[in-house]
């Protein structure tokens, strides 16, 4: 009776959960939001975690992980899945500081989002008086180029 009530709350909890879309931009945000979702659904079997992550996935990005999806490994789907995620589409600390000095710009932004973006991409290995000066100087180019057009 009990383990007829647990494969019970298992399915429900199947059912119950659907993942959301890659996020393409933020992998390893998308794997801790994913993750939660797993553990409020209750859900812990490898093969169960990997089939959500396949089903949250674009052709794109399935395409990248092919081999896996056709033949995953015996054990440790899961996990194989998302270090090939992870290494695929994570941006090297390089590219993010790039990213973060060239590319980063306040747009139609609000400022505070401009920052929140600043802030999750130094991820903390930017002192925050660097991170404050670099903030300033983007606003201020901001405010440049919109005066003189």
């Amino acid at each position: 009776m009990l383990e007829e009530t647990d494969v019970l709350k298992s399915e429900l909890a199947r059912v119950a959960f659907r993942a959301t879309l890659f996020w393409e931009i933020n992998p390893d945000l998308w794997f801790i939001h994913l993750e939660s979702q797993f553990k409020l659904s209750g859900i812990s079997a490898d093969e169960t975690k990997f089939h959500a992550v396949v089903a949250g996935l674009d052709a794109k990005v399935i395409s990248y992980i092919s081999d896996i999806v056709r033949n995953p490994p015996r054990d440790s789907k899961y996990d194989a899945l998302k270090s090939r995620i992870l290494t695929h589409f994570s941006h090297s600390e390089s590219s993010k500081l790039r990213l973060f000095l060239q590319d980063l710009q306040l747009g139609d932004k609000r400022p505070s989002q401009l920052l929140q973006d600043m802030r999750n991409l130094a991820a903390g290995n930017i002192d925050d008086d660097v991170l404050k000066s670099i903030f300033q100087r983007q606003c201020n180019k901001s405010y440049q180029s919109h005066m003189i057009s």
